[in-house]
């Protein structure tokens, strides 16, 4: 596996963890409040388990699988400047929104609302060059292939 989808992979795997740890500290402080938590870590929470655990493992299975019709040794290789972009943008996005939710939903100003905006900016940016990527690996594959003998053998 390419160092690249290790990192995605393991990236994703330590957000689910944190994403847990985090609910449970959640559920905790409903029970015996101690920290007097945000009732809005759950948006971040969210996040975590979505974003950073779940759709971060889909894209570095994704980047490493597809396109699923061609053999693997056959696949054309991922553009590596572009899977760390990705990377970059979407962990970039997400540490953000995990610093600056708190302080934009207890009212710290327009500053923190803006960075809120900026954080799902990136984020959704980093899903649109995937997206990109991916397809471009599929287009290319099949614009690249000689086309099937037919029936008569031409």
């Amino acid at each position: 596996m390419p160092r690249t989808i290790q990192w995605y992979v393991r990236t994703a795997l330590f957000y689910l963890i944190a994403a847990s740890a985090l609910g449970v500290w959640r559920q905790v402080e409903l029970w015996r409040p101690v920290f007097g938590v945000s009732p809005y870590v759950i948006v971040v929470h969210t996040h975590l388990a979505l974003v950073g655990g779940v759709i971060q493992m889909i894209m570095g299975v994704g980047l490493w699988m597809f396109p699923l019709t061609v053999p693997i040794g056959e696949r054309l290789q991922f553009k590596e400047p572009l899977a760390w972009l990705t990377y970059g943008l979407l962990n970039g996005g997400l540490l953000a929104r995990f610093l600056v939710e708190a302080a934009f939903r207890r009212g710290a100003g327009d500053l923190y609302g803006a960075l809120t905006v900026l954080t799902g900016v990136a984020q959704l940016g980093a899903m649109l060059i995937f997206v990109y990527h991916v397809w471009s690996l599929r287009t290319a594959r099949r614009f690249a292939s000689p086309a099937p003998p037919d029936e008569a053998g031409r």
